[in-house]
This record gives C-alpha cells, structure tokens and sequence, in this order.
C-alpha cells in the first residue's frame, strides 16, 4: 500500500497523472490544507469525549479532538493521502514553535532552504512509513512544487488561527504535551463504511452533506452507532433554515447557528 500511495503521489506532483476528475472525492483527491470550517464554534462538542469518529481532511479536526482530551479517535477519508499530511502536522507541532508551524503549513511561498530547514526539524519526528511517504517527494521535488500541485485543494488558506483552538495562545503547546497520548486510527473509506466501523461518544462528518441528497444523508446518520448522550455533528455553511427544517424536523435534530451565518446540524438518539 505504501509503495503505491507513494508512486501515485510523485506522479500526481509530476503531472504525469491527473487526479483532479469530475467526481471531487475519491481515493486519490487532494489534501485540504487547513480547515475552513470555523472549528472554535463546534470545540465545546468534543469535551468529555472518550471515542470519536471523525473526517481526516486537513487533519484539523483530529487535532483539536486531541487538545480537547479524546483518548480515542477513528479517522477516515476516501482519499489515501490526508492521512499523510495528518501525520506530517503531528510531527510538525512536535517539532517547531507555533510561529514557524504556521509558516511551514501556510505559506503559499516558502524559499527552499527554509522548507528544507523546517522539514528536516519535522522528519526527526515522523514514523515509519509516513516518513518514507514524505522523503519520497522531498527528495525529489521543491516544497512548492508539492504545494501547487494537484496534491493539494488550492483553496485559499483563510481565518486558519480563528478557526483552530489549537492554535490559539498557549494551545499549541497545550496540544504538544498530549499528542503522543492518544490513539489515532486512520481509515480510508467512504463515510457510509466509516459507519460502520464502532460505537462512539461523538461523530463529526465535517460538510458531507453538502455532497450528498439530503434525505439519504438522514437514513444514513439514523443508521450511526453512537453510545448514549452521543452525538453526530454535521457542518452547515452558509446555513439557510428553510434547507434543512423541511427534512431533518424531529426532536433527534437541531441545528445552531453562528454569528458567521454558517451552522451546525446536531443529531442524538
């Protein structure tokens, strides 16, 4: 698995290979960089928190699982690489202060010899395969080169402190001390087999819904594993009551919005 994940990176960086198609999710899409879901307003949802199934993405949402104590979190993505890029963050926040973790990960133009210098800090810290997957395009292509290419969403990276808790004031140091205590399995599937996978306090499905019919997407989340007082979180951008009001109208659904127009579709048994 890992020599075929690392083949079809370097040629999607080379551009010898096309991933980018007319289905935007499969198992070779892009990495998100940074979330852009505002994360400090569904924080509070993960206290208290003993087992939690969430996307992988940019990796964002496991990282704030782990600052906001999970001791246990299933990630999944249909694409085989964000967990790569997870585990490059891991050792990121491991490895570099707050200033210089956010310029390595946000930064649209870094120079080379700083990429190298800040991925050379990383690397002492990445494991096994995960360290292959990296040293296999670093020692190969230019940082950029990695960044621009279809590798990646190019997204624009915005409000990326304003929408991570850990990156905030003394968080990030906070999130460093329990890194290295929690259990992250990381899953690549789809999010009607992530389902499956166990029974959990808390589920976040990111903006899922935003991909799928509305009313499938109800059968499927009445169908989630989740233990009692659990919850299954679904993002809402740009939120428009009347959207959602008409389907998911039961006393197991409430949606809470915030000030940003964007919101939450809350579900508990």
């Amino acid at each position: 698995m890992l020599s075929n994940d690392i083949r079809i990176a370097q040629q999607i960086v080379s551009g010898s290979i096309i991933n980018v198609k007319n289905d935007s999710f499969h198992n070779s899409s892009f990495i998100y960089r940074f979330t852009n879901e505002n994360l400090t307003m569904v924080y509070n949802f993960f206290k208290n928190r003993e087992r939690v199934l969430t996307v992988t993405a940019s990796g964002d949402q496991i990282l704030n699982s782990i600052l906001a104590d999970v001791s246990h979190i299933d990630s999944f993505d249909i694409s085989r690489f964000p967990k790569y890029f997870f585990e490059l963050k891991k050792a990121g926040i491991k490895s570099l202060n707050v200033k210089d973790y956010i310029k390595f990960f946000c930064s649209d133009k870094l120079d080379d010899e700083s990429a190298d210098y800040y991925y050379d800090l990383i690397r002492e810290n990445l494991v096994d395969d995960y360290k292959k997957f990296w040293d296999s395009l670093f020692s190969f292509f230019d940082y950029n080169d990695i960044l621009a290419s279809t590798l990646f969403s190019n997204e624009p990276i915005n409000n990326v402190v304003n929408n991570n808790p850990y990156l905030q004031g003394s968080k990030y140091y906070e999130l460093r001390e329990k890194i290295d205590d929690v259990l992250v399995n990381h899953y690549s599937m789809d999010v009607s087999n992530a389902l499956k996978l166990g029974e959990y306090d808390l589920i976040y499905l990111s903006n899922i819904i935003a991909y799928m019919d509305k009313k499938e997407y109800k059968e499927m989340i009445k169908n989630a594993k989740l233990k009692d007082n659990g919850v299954l979180l679904t993002y809402l951008f740009g939120m428009v009551y009347e959207d959602y009001t008409d389907i998911f109208y039961e006393d197991e659904f409430r949606i809470d919005n915030f000030d940003s127009g964007h919101g939450v579709l809350v579900y508990s048994k």
